[in-house]
């Protein structure tokens, strides 16, 4: 049975009657999954296919990535690349260098500067962390040479580590 109240559809408890939601175990969930997940682990029920036929399909075995993805650590955000121990709590003024585009291989950052730094970009070595453009005085990326003000900076904030998503 359904109203209409004010533009919106009301239903009625009757129609849709729901079991309260019983609370079970750790323990009993894990066997609930284990018993729910069993035909996809008995030998007997499995088969090679070719990846583009495999959708829809639980996997009998684990598979292995040949290599980390990314290959690289690299910037989770659009910011600036920083050693954080040039950064203060205070936050520091750092001249800006060269930018780090995504897909670049980028050159070494030296102490004491900033790297204009794009997602998924490569963390330059010596950098340690990104600082945010937001962050940053002004909150855009300035011409190479200008100078810059940075909040202070954690080392391994905003970096995507090697094999991470």
């Amino acid at each position: 049975m359904t109203s209409r109240t004010e533009g919106r559809t009301m239903h009625s408890h009757t129609e849709h009657s729901r079991t309260p939601h019983q609370a079970r175990s750790v323990a009993a969930h894990r066997t609930a999954v284990t018993e729910l997940l069993g035909p996809l682990l008995a030998q007997s029920g499995t088969e090679q296919l070719a990846l583009r036929d495999a959708l829809g399909k639980g996997l009998a075995q684990d598979v292995f990535a040949p290599l980390s993805l990314p290959p690289f650590a690299n910037s989770q955000m659009d910011g600036f690349a920083v050693n954080s121990l040039d950064v203060s709590d205070g936050g520091a003024e750092l001249p800006v260098v060269v930018p780090v585009p995504a897909g670049a291989v980028p050159a070494a950052l030296d102490r004491g500067t900033a790297a204009p730094i794009m997602t998924g970009a490569m963390i330059p070595a010596g950098a340690d962390a990104v600082v945010p453009v937001e962050r940053a005085v002004p909150d855009r990326f300035p011409p190479r040479g200008n100078s810059l003000c940075v909040a202070a900076g954690d080392g391994g904030r905003h970096l995507r580590a090697v094999g991470r998503e």
